[in-house]
Protein backbone atom coordinates (compact mmCIF):
# COMPACT_ATOMS: atom_id res chain seq x y z
CA UNK A 1 0.00 0.00 0.00
CA UNK A 2 1.71 3.38 -1.02
CA UNK A 3 1.26 6.51 1.70
CA UNK A 4 2.36 8.85 -1.01
CA UNK A 5 -0.03 11.23 -2.92
CA UNK A 6 0.61 14.28 -5.66
CA UNK A 7 1.94 17.17 -3.61
CA UNK A 8 3.74 14.81 -0.95
CA UNK A 9 7.34 15.62 -0.30
CA UNK A 10 9.46 12.54 -1.02
CA UNK A 11 12.53 12.19 1.22
CA UNK A 12 13.54 8.46 0.62
CA UNK A 13 16.64 7.89 -2.34
CA UNK A 14 15.20 7.27 -5.90
CA UNK A 15 16.70 3.74 -7.32
CA UNK A 16 17.13 3.40 -10.67
CA UNK A 17 16.79 0.26 -12.64
CA UNK A 18 18.85 0.89 -16.26
CA UNK A 19 20.73 4.42 -16.28
CA UNK A 20 23.32 5.56 -19.15
CA UNK A 21 26.00 8.26 -16.84
CA UNK A 22 28.57 10.77 -17.80
CA UNK A 23 30.01 14.18 -17.37
CA UNK A 24 28.25 17.05 -18.19
CA UNK A 25 30.96 18.88 -19.47
CA UNK A 26 35.32 18.31 -19.66
CA UNK A 27 36.92 20.82 -18.00
CA UNK A 28 39.05 22.36 -21.22
CA UNK A 29 35.46 23.61 -22.15
CA UNK A 30 34.92 27.21 -22.04
CA UNK A 31 33.31 28.31 -18.72
CA UNK A 32 29.97 29.65 -20.79
CA UNK A 33 29.44 25.92 -22.39
CA UNK A 34 30.35 24.46 -18.97
CA UNK A 35 27.88 26.54 -16.94
CA UNK A 36 24.71 26.05 -19.43
CA UNK A 37 25.75 22.12 -19.54
CA UNK A 38 25.50 22.32 -15.56
CA UNK A 39 22.29 23.87 -15.38
CA UNK A 40 20.12 21.27 -12.83
CA UNK A 41 17.14 19.49 -15.01
CA UNK A 42 14.93 16.73 -14.54
CA UNK A 43 12.80 15.79 -17.69
CA UNK A 44 10.33 12.91 -18.25
CA UNK A 45 10.37 11.33 -21.53
CA UNK A 46 8.07 8.30 -21.13
CA UNK A 47 6.05 6.13 -18.35
CA UNK A 48 8.80 5.59 -16.22
CA UNK A 49 11.88 7.08 -18.08
CA UNK A 50 13.73 10.47 -17.29
CA UNK A 51 17.09 12.33 -18.69
CA UNK A 52 18.34 14.98 -16.68
CA UNK A 53 21.63 16.74 -14.84
CA UNK A 54 22.45 16.85 -11.07
CA UNK A 55 24.94 17.04 -8.76
CA UNK A 56 27.38 14.50 -7.41
CA UNK A 57 26.65 14.79 -3.87
CA UNK A 58 27.88 11.28 -2.14
CA UNK A 59 30.70 10.14 -4.58
CA UNK A 60 31.12 6.58 -3.13
CA UNK A 61 27.81 5.79 -2.39
CA UNK A 62 26.87 7.09 -6.67
CA UNK A 63 24.21 9.68 -5.03
CA UNK A 64 22.87 12.88 -7.32
CA UNK A 65 20.95 15.49 -6.32
CA UNK A 66 18.42 17.02 -8.81
CA UNK A 67 15.64 19.57 -8.11
CA UNK A 68 15.37 18.07 -4.43
CA UNK A 69 15.57 14.20 -5.04
CA UNK A 70 18.39 12.49 -4.16
CA UNK A 71 19.14 9.81 -7.05
CA UNK A 72 20.86 6.36 -6.47
CA UNK A 73 22.82 5.95 -10.14
CA UNK A 74 24.95 3.14 -9.12
CA UNK A 75 27.90 4.37 -11.05
CA UNK A 76 28.90 7.54 -12.02
CA UNK A 77 32.46 9.19 -14.26
CA UNK A 78 32.93 11.75 -12.49
CA UNK A 79 32.92 13.74 -8.98
CA UNK A 80 30.94 17.14 -9.83
CA UNK A 81 27.91 17.13 -12.49
CA UNK A 82 26.79 14.55 -14.64
CA UNK A 83 23.57 13.95 -17.40
CA UNK A 84 21.89 11.06 -17.19
CA UNK A 85 19.15 8.85 -19.00
CA UNK A 86 17.11 6.33 -16.77
CA UNK A 87 15.02 3.27 -17.96
CA UNK A 88 12.83 3.81 -15.13
CA UNK A 89 13.26 5.87 -11.92
CA UNK A 90 12.05 4.19 -8.50
CA UNK A 91 11.01 5.24 -5.24
CA UNK A 92 12.47 2.19 -2.74
CA UNK A 93 10.56 2.31 0.95
CA UNK A 94 12.76 0.13 3.29
CA UNK A 95 10.89 -1.58 5.75
CA UNK A 96 12.00 -3.90 8.77
CA UNK A 97 10.16 -7.98 8.65
CA UNK A 98 9.91 -9.37 11.77
CA UNK A 99 13.19 -10.62 11.40
CA UNK A 100 14.52 -7.44 11.56
CA UNK A 101 16.26 -7.70 8.01
CA UNK A 102 15.27 -4.72 5.72
CA UNK A 103 12.89 -5.50 2.60
CA UNK A 104 12.83 -3.14 0.03
CA UNK A 105 8.93 -1.95 -1.98
CA UNK A 106 9.27 0.33 -4.61
CA UNK A 107 6.49 2.72 -6.13
CA UNK A 108 6.92 4.74 -9.76
CA UNK A 109 7.42 8.16 -10.01
CA UNK A 110 5.20 9.44 -12.17
CA UNK A 111 6.04 13.45 -12.83
CA UNK A 112 9.32 14.74 -12.63
CA UNK A 113 7.89 17.95 -10.01
CA UNK A 114 9.80 18.83 -6.91
CA UNK A 115 6.77 17.33 -4.90
CA UNK A 116 6.53 14.15 -6.46
CA UNK A 117 3.28 12.50 -7.64
CA UNK A 118 3.35 8.85 -7.64
CA UNK A 119 1.85 5.80 -8.94
CA UNK A 120 0.96 3.00 -5.95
Amino acid sequence: MCEYKEGNKIDDLLQVLGADVKAAYLTDWLEELIKEKSKERLDKTGSYSYIGCGKVVETESSIVEVQGFRIDLDEIPTQDIVEFKISRLDLWKIRLTNKNRPRATTTSILRSERLASVLC
